[in-house]
């Protein structure tokens, strides 16, 4: 039996498959349109738009402006609140953080804690950890409060540890020295030796106590320019000594001077007073370096160094 199919070519041009194809075109575009117009649009993107960022949480640090002369001459913005003067002292037993919330670690004449106390002014301190022995007089310790020391407020006592608590300071004098506007003047010196050496008077005639490690990593220096001795903590622990013991401050005052003056001399002789160019600075520098060896303090007061302000 015949096939009734038949094949045929359909040639371009034809109008009744061109009109077929233009509907089934129109038909696939409208229904590409409608699936489109269901999808969620993208947010719009701007050039250079900020995005909100999530703040930080706040650290409760009340802010005090210092002195507006230093203000702009400070890496710090603002000076922490301290422990008042009329803090009383106090030896307690335990460990400080139970009353304490630590902030950070830093160099104040060795390394201590910066933190702040758990109270509605928050006040800044400084925490220093010691380990004590059995003979230590841990009875002797008491508060210290001159402008010359850097004040210790109190004490926590936890098995064979000690943390003595002190006010905040800024920097060290070693620090100052290291920086790259180069050494002291004669008159900066000065400003040093005669800061310190009313500190050592305290000491020894109010605390009955040798400081035993005066140096530049031990004299701290505020932003007000302010000089005072660190860790007097552990001069307390050593308990009281005899007169004849204080030239060992005075001398290490001196060697302190020639730390200033001269690095390269007291790295290379640690132990002598003696200049290498001496001729370079301030004659009543010079002399009041010599007698450190061996005169009294009352002589060293009483030796006229250069006219002093404070250090800038």
């Amino acid at each position: 039996m015949a096939s009734s199919d038949k094949r045929s070519t359909i040639f371009p041009g034809n109008s009744s498959i061109d009109t077929s194809r233009k509907r089934q075109a129109e038909t696939g575009l409208e229904t590409l349109r409608l699936s489109a117009s269901k999808i969620p649009k993208a947010p719009r993107f701007v050039h250079n738009q900020q995005r909100p960022r999530p703040r930080p949480p706040s650290i409760p640090l009340p802010v005090n402006l210092g002195s507006s002369q230093y203000s702009s001459r400070s890496r710090f913005t603002s000076k922490p609140k301290q422990v008042p003067v009329s803090y009383g002292f106090a030896c307690v037993k335990g460990d400080p953080w139970q009353e304490c919330y630590a902030i950070l670690k830093e160099d104040q004449g060795g390394q201590v804690t910066i933190a702040h106390k758990q109270e509605v002014e928050h006040p800044m301190i400084a925490i220093r950890e010691t380990k004590i022995a059995k003979s230590s007089c841990v009875e002797s310790l008491a508060g210290c409060l001159h402008e010359n020391i850097v004040s210790l407020f109190g004490a926590y006592i936890d098995n064979e540890t000690i943390f003595f608590v002190y006010e905040c300071m800024d920097v060290t004098l070693a620090e100052i020295q290291s920086t790259p506007y180069g050494g002291l003047a004669s008159y900066q010196i000065a400003v040093v030796c005669k800061e310190v050496l009313k500190g050592i008077q305290h000491i020894h005639t109010e605390l009955k106590i040798l400081h035993g490690s005066i140096n530049t990593n031990s004299i701290m220096v505020d932003r007000d320019g302010n000089v005072k001795l660190a860790n007097i903590g552990p001069s307390m622990l050593r308990g009281a000594v005899s007169s004849h013991h204080e030239q060992e401050d005075l001398r290490a005052l001196g060697l302190l001077m020639v730390q200033l003056m001269e690095l390269d001399t007291s790295l290379q002789a640690p132990d002598s007073l003696e200049l290498k160019n001496p001729d370079i600075w301030d004659e009543q520098i010079v002399k009041f370096l010599k007698k450190t060896a061996s005169c009294s303090r009352e002589t060293l007061q009483e030796v006229r160094l250069p006219p002093t302000g404070r250090l800038p």
